[in-house]
C-alpha cells in the first residue's frame, strides 16, 4: 500500500488545493504520486466529458503526478457548488464511503504517495449522517491541517486539532498559509505565534501564493 497524507483544512477557501499540489510536487520528485479527492462540489460540466474536478486541474497543471481516470481521483464530483451533502442531494446521488475506500485502494496499487485533500472542513458534511471526519477515519492516514493567518485562526485551528486528536488520527503538520498574501503584520506575527502554541509537538511551516 501507498504511503499518504490527508489534507484538511480549518474552513472552506482554506487554500487546502494549493498544499496538496505544493506536496505532490514535492513527493513526486521522489516516488511515484497521486492526487485523490473524494468529493468534490463545483465541479465544471464540460461538454463531450463530463463533469471536471477543478481541484484535480489544479494539481496535474502544477505538479508531475502520475494519471489516473477522474473516476478513480475524484470519485464524487457534484456540479452544485455547496457543501457536499446538499449538492449530492440535489444531484441525486448518495455518497457511499465504500466506494471512496475501493478508489482509494486502486490508487494505492498505482502510486507510492498519495496526496488526499478533503472537503471543507473536518465537520463538513458529506450526508444527514456522516462527515468528512468519517472518511478520514475510514482511510486513517496522517493529517495535514491547512489554516490561515485571518482572524478567527486560533479558534479554527484549536477546534480542529481537537476533533482530529479526539478522533484517533495522527496529525502530520500544520500549514499556515498565506493564501491572499497576507500582510506580514503584528497580526500575522501573534496568529503564527498561538497557532505554534496550539500545535505543541506537530510540525508548522508557512507557505505562501506566488
Amino acid at each position: 500500500m501507498s504511503r499518504s497524507f490527508f489534507v484538511t483544512g480549518t474552513d472552506t477557501g482554506i487554500g487546502k488545493t494549493h498544499v496538496s499540489a505544493a506536496l505532490c510536487q514535492h513527493f513526486a520528485k521522489a516516488m511515484r504520486t497521486a492526487y485523490f479527492k473524494p468529493v468534490q462540489s463545483g465541479c465544471i460540466d464540460k461538454e463531450g466529458i463530463g463533469l471536471m474536478s477543478p481541484d484535480l486541474e489544479y494539481v496535474l497543471a502544477r505538479a508531475d503526478i502520475i494519471r489516473v481516470d477522474d473516476e478513480d481521483a475524484v470519485p464524487y464530483r457534484l456540479a452544485t457548488e455547496c457543501s457536499p451533502h446538499l449538492a449530492a442531494k440535489i444531484s441525486g446521488i448518495f455518497i457511499d464511503k465504500e466506494s471512496i475506500k475501493l478508489a482509494f485502494r486502486k490508487i494505492s496499487l498505482l502510486s507510492d504517495m498519495i496526496i488526499i485533500e478533503g472537503a471543507g472542513g473536518v465537520h463538513t458534511p458529506i450526508s444527514d449522517r456522516e462527515s468528512m471526519l468519517d472518511i478520514m477515519r475510514m482511510i486513517g492516514s496522517p493529517v495535514i491541517i491547512v489554516t490561515s493567518p485571518r482572524l478567527g485562526t486560533i479558534n479554527h485551528t484549536k477546534l480542529t486539532v481537537d476533533a482530529i486528536e479526539q478522533s484517533g488520527l495522527d496529525i502530520a503538520g500544520i500549514v499556515f498559509n498565506s493564501h491572499e498574501n497576507s500582510d506580514r503584520d503584528f497580526i500575522y506575527y501573534d496568529n503564527f505565534d498561538m497557532v505554534r502554541k496550539i500545535a505543541g509537538r506537530i510540525p508548522v511551516a508557512e507557505l505562501a501564493h506566488c
